[in-house]
């Protein structure tokens, strides 16, 4: 599964890119293959993608933790992973989540 979000819509977009994150885990590849030489993810993509996996990575101690104190993960069915990323792209950058334009493209 890639991180292409051809005509999907913005959770689609983190459902993706949180498999990037499974597959880290699981020791399936590095950051750099599974995103920048990954070719199911867009070219256009392919930095934004690359970021958001960095810097989710990089603050995912804090970011679990405020999600652990809001006990939003019992209330939500929703892959961990996700949720991680979301807080990280609603707390710690301007632009917010990600949106999914109809051409399949993502809005910064």
């Amino acid at each position: 599964m890639g991180v292409r979000a051809r005509g999907g819509t913005g959770p689609m977009f983190y459902e993706r890119v949180a498999d990037i994150l499974r597959r880290l885990e699981g020791r399936q590849g590095s950051i750099k293959t599974l995103t920048i030489g990954n070719d199911s993810v867009r070219a256009e993509d392919k930095r934004k993608v690359y970021a958001l996996v960095c810097q989710t990575l990089k603050h995912s101690s804090v970011l679990a933790e405020v999600l652990g104190r809001c006990a939003i993960a019992e209330l939500a069915a929703v892959d961990r992973r996700v949720l991680l990323l979301l807080a990280h792209d609603l707390l710690l950058t301007r632009a917010g989540l990600q949106r999914v334009g109809a051409n399949g493209k993502l809005n910064a």
